[in-house]
């Protein structure tokens, strides 16, 4: 009887034991999984400012217009602008750097634009110093000559329209109006002589105005 007793308490010790390692096994099994969860969540990378959907869009139609003394009168703000394109890095990606002068005061700004449709572009513009105006020129498209051009504001019925005029042409000009949405009704002035539109139509691009040196014949 006592070896028969002494063999069950045996039994009952290496049983207890044995269910101590499954708890100490799975507890370690439930850690792991509980570790990796939590690296998995950790280490999610993110989210960078060169993602597309933090980019802003912008949605804007182009029109030729005859320039008029009364259009211009019109106008509140006046900016000389210097716009010098650069190498593309991507081709996907348009480059640029501008200098802005109103009354006597310059900004300089970096863009980077890729086109998404013909009305519909993302644009990521930032305003930079000078010193780094200067190095990014060092940079520009050999291609493309700097185009000079005096931006004009017009406000009209709750709508700001940016007249562009160039040294080369004193008598068309182009004029943008940045939409919510490509739906968006345009109110014109009407005292303003559009000819056309000109959105999506890249012989009236900044880029080919530069190439080419004037617009192109009608």
């Amino acid at each position: 009887m006592n070896v028969l007793s002494d063999f069950k308490d045996t039994i009952k010790r290496y049983t207890f034991i044995l269910a101590q390692g499954m708890f100490f096994v799975n507890y370690k099994f439930i850690v792991l999984m509980y570790n990796k969860c939590i690296i998995s969540v950790d280490s999610k990378p993110a989210r960078k400012d060169s993602d597309p959907q933090m980019i802003p869009l912008e949605i804007e139609r182009k029109f030729l217009i005859r320039q008029t003394a009364e259009l211009f009168d019109k106008c509140s703000e006046k900016t000389d602008i210097v716009q010098t394109y650069l190498v593309k890095t991507d081709p996907s990606i348009q480059r640029r750097v501008r200098s802005m002068t109103a009354k006597g005061c310059a900004k300089y700004f970096y863009t980077e634009k890729r086109f998404l449709s013909a009305s519909t572009r993302e644009e990521n513009e930032r305003e930079i110093s000078r010193e780094e105006y200067e190095v990014l020129r060092s940079e520009a498209d050999p291609d493309l000559v700097p185009i000079i051009k005096t931006r004009h504001i017009l406000n009209y019925n709750s709508q700001r329209f940016e007249i562009d005029s160039y040294p080369f042409s004193d008598e068309l000009a182009s004029m943008e109006l940045e939409l919510s949405d490509e739906k968006q009704e345009i109110y014109f002035p009407p005292f303003a002589e559009i000819i056309r539109e000109v959105t999506g139509d890249k012989r009236y691009s900044n880029a080919s105005l530069a190439k080419n040196g004037c617009f192109p014949e009608e």
